[in-house]
């Protein structure tokens, strides 16, 4: 009963897809070319909705169950916490296939750079496109916004049904590196 209660699939989604997300980086390293430009920002952001995705459904499924103020029967079927997992990460896959499509996600080759004594270098980088770049850490912060609102709404709900302390935390982490990650970019 315990495992069921801690809805197992929502750990075991957010396990593979933070473990994919980690491995994601590897495509970080390396020569850049039009196949790397590409997937870095599609393999980033969708792993990125598929891990808190699960913690934002799984505290949301605890949210409708619980927030039920009219004390009706409440029903939440695996094919509704699919739609709503497939709408977090169609968001992103749509900004991605835009952003595709209008900028390009290639490879350009940086002209030559006089460095004064130590001559000149060509470099080969990702094209940048900040709008969209804009566009989907808007979305991720919206994510993660509406995960706090949800933390916090549900925070009194006993820990064997929603873990609300350690989502919040896990949530409230995520918040204050992406706030940290924003800062790096943005200096």
């Amino acid at each position: 009963k315990v495992i069921k209660i801690s809805q197992p699939s929502f750990c075991i989604a957010f396990t593979i897809s933070a473990g994919l997300m980690c491995l994601s980086t590897l495509f970080f390293v390396g020569e850049n070319n039009d196949g790397v430009c590409v997937l870095r920002p599609f393999l980033f952001n969708i792993f990125f909705d598929m891990m808190f995705g699960s913690l934002f459904l799984k505290t949301f499924r605890v949210y409708k169950i619980f927030g039920n103020k009219s004390l009706s029967k409440v029903k939440i079927s695996t094919v509704d916490i699919i739609r709503n997992y497939g709408s977090i990460v169609a968001v992103d896959i749509a900004i991605l296939v835009v952003w595709m499509v209008t900028e390009g996600m290639e490879a350009v080759t940086v002209d030559k750079t006089d460095l004064a004594p130590y001559g000149s270098y060509t470099a080969i980088t990702c094209n940048k496109a900040e709008t969209y770049e804009t566009l989907t850490t808007f979305f991720k912060i919206l994510l993660v916004a509406g995960g706090v609102y949800l933390s916090y709404v549900t925070r009194n709900v006993p820990d064997k049904f929603a873990e609300s302390k350690w989502i919040a935390m896990s949530i409230y982490q995520v918040f204050v590196l992406g706030v940290v990650g924003l800062l790096v970019k943005w200096s």
